[in-house]
This record gives C-alpha cells, sequence and structure tokens, in this order.
C-alpha cells in the first residue's frame, strides 16, 4: 500500500485534529513551532510496547521545552 502524499524533509506536515484520553482537542497546526514526534501504536503491537518507556523518558526529559509527543492508537 502506498501512502497518498509523500512529503520532502523541511516540508511541514499536513494538519490534522484529534482528541485526547478526556475528549480536548488537538490541532497539530498550534503546534507549529515546537518539536513534535507522532507515534502511531497499538496495545497488540510488541514493538509498540517495548518503546513506551524510551518514549515516556523522551518525553520527560524534553517537555519543558516545549517538545510534544503524540500517541495515536
Amino acid at each position: 500500500m502506498e501512502p497518498k502524499q509523500i512529503l520532502s524533509p523541511g516540508t511541514p506536515a499536513p494538519d490534522f485534529t484529534l482528541k485526547n484520553h478526556d475528549g480536548t482537542e488537538i490541532n497539530l497546526a498550534k503546534l507549529r513551532g515546537r518539536v513534535v514526534l507522532v507515534n502511531f501504536w497499538a496495545t497488540w503491537c510488541g514493538p509498540c510496547k517495548i518503546e513506551m518507556p524510551h518514549l515516556v523518558r523522551l518525553y520527560d526529559k524534553y517537555r519543558a521545552s516545549g517538545f510534544q509527543l503524540l500517541g495515536v492508537n
């Protein structure tokens, strides 16, 4: 399956809006200017379970600098 759109390095990501665990909407465009990591994962994914503690440590280390971690399940 090929992606619908291939972005060149340095191209801003397309905007999207998702709801977080408490129903609050998160809009990617409103996070422009920050470093944002979007991680697609699933509870049944073994490698996803292994990487999660590493991502939490990464977030904890850099969140005060404005780093955002968006986990999409």
